[in-house]
């Protein structure tokens, strides 16, 4: 399912049946102590991305018993079956999810499914699921809305046991790791830091005391509108200089992508 770029671009919440509403987090949602920290949303980030090979590196890094196992039977499982296999990876991938969405993701052992759980002040309610059959298609319509396919960085982690602790302290060396890795091989001028550095110094209304408010949809399609628009205001006045037989004015309502 490809969203409309209006959707994209409101900021709002976009409710997909059957599903739930899916959302792109605020930038402050990722900020070091009230977020959840750049190194995790890189980490949630490439989990919408990841592919079987990803995910059996992620899992035998708790050396969880059956790993071994789905790797020698991986061609014929899904890659639901390979994130939901394991508890480590479930609960990375309920974590995912629960961010992406308004709902929490719930996972429901006896139908192997995440049920997505909405409470207000009138109790519980399910918006949807996310299950074997939908989870491919869930996981690229999050990848959009995070303008994909168009050291203590946490808030304080209270742990329930110390196996918990254990799990937990894995999980941020594993982050970690992926967030290294994402900036070895990312192009630096678009690192979010960068983005959000060269937006507040030269955007005449953004800010670093306010651009905190913008998704990070927003954030990524501003950046790359202003860098448009600035390349079309020195054509016109390359034009208005030297003048040419090519240049059309309307050409700074072009959409910057096809899928816009």
């Amino acid at each position: 399912m490809i969203f409309e770029y209006f959707d994209l671009l409101s900021g709002e919440p976009v409710y997909v049946e059957g599903v739930g509403h899916l959302r792109s987090p605020l930038l402050k949602e990722i900020y070091p102590l009230s977020g959840i920290g750049y190194n995790g949303y890189n980490l949630y980030r490439a989990f919408l991305s990841w592919d079987k090979e990803s995910l059996l590196r992620y899992d035998k890094l708790f050396q969880f018993r059956g790993v071994d196992k789905i790797a020698d039977k991986e061609e014929n499982l899904s890659i639901f079956d390979m994130v939901t296999l394991l508890r480590p990876s479930r609960e990375l991938c309920a974590e995912v999810l629960s961010f992406f969405m308004i709902e929490d993701a719930i996972w429901d052992e006896e139908n192997r499914k995440f049920v997505a759980t909405l409470t207000d002040d009138d109790g519980q309610h399910v918006s949807g699921e996310i299950n074997r059959s939908n989870f491919e298609e869930v996981r690229g319509m999050m990848l959009q809305l995070n303008y994909v396919n168009l050291d203590k960085d946490t808030v304080e982690t209270k742990y329930s046991s110390e196996e918990s602790k254990r799990l937990w302290e894995k999980a941020q060396q594993f982050l970690k790791q992926q967030a290294e890795k994402e900036s070895s091989e990312d192009k630096p001028e678009y690192h979010l830091s960068n983005i959000v550095s060269k937006i507040c110094a030269s955007h005449p209304s953004y800010n670093l005391l306010n651009i905190g408010d913008l998704t990070i949809f927003q954030l990524y399609d501003t950046f790359f509108q202003f860098g448009y628009m600035r390349s079309i205001q020195l054509s016109e006045r390359i034009f208005s200089n030297h003048g040419g037989d090519k240049f059309d004015f309307n050409d700074w309502l072009k959409p910057i992508s096809k899928n816009i």
